[in-house]
């Protein structure tokens, strides 16, 4: 795994881009196949602090995150696990791998969204951009209860006919 050797990089760049800033961003580790353990880690060494880091989050920011087939679900999990009805998710990915769009189905189960287009100036410098995509995606309530409202709204237009 990888996480270990990315989290002091990812603590620099933090530290450099908003070291200004009242509350800056936080970096902990959440590994998508044990996220419950990590979120829990998260909480309690939050404790004490003025501006606790915990879930659920408002905002999620999810980057180049697909690589293997295996961790689609779990990533899926996890950001279900993070959010609320109401939460956001930035999401970019390039197009390298077919199940990618498996990963943007399962998404659909509790997110609901749109591709972003960013502006040309946004994109200078980098090369292939052509397989860039962006997403806002905006959290759902439990897809069971919107099923079964849909359902009972369908019934009661039946039963008024």
């Amino acid at each position: 795994r990888d996480i270990d050797s990315v989290l002091p990089l990812l603590q620099k760049n933090v530290e450099g881009n908003f070291a200004k800033m009242e509350n800056p961003p936080r970096v902990a580790k959440l590994d998508w196949t044990t996220f419950e353990q990590d979120l829990a880690a998260i909480s309690q060494a939050a404790t004490g602090d003025t501006t606790p880091l915990a879930a659920p989050f408002d905002v999620v920011l999810v980057t180049d995150c697909i690589y293997q087939e295996g961790l689609v679900k779990p990533l899926v999990d996890t950001l279900v696990a993070v959010t609320q009805p109401g939460s956001v998710v930035l999401l970019t990915m390039r197009a390298r791998f077919r199940f990618q769009a498996d990963f943007l189905q399962m998404l659909r189960v509790w997110f609901s969204g749109m591709p972003l287009h960013p502006e040309e100036s946004h994109l200078e410098g980098l090369t292939q951009v052509e397989d860039l995509g962006a997403w806002r995606l905006k959290r759902r309530a439990n897809p069971a209860c919107d099923t079964l409202a849909k359902a009972g709204s369908h019934a009661a237009a039946l039963e008024g006919s």
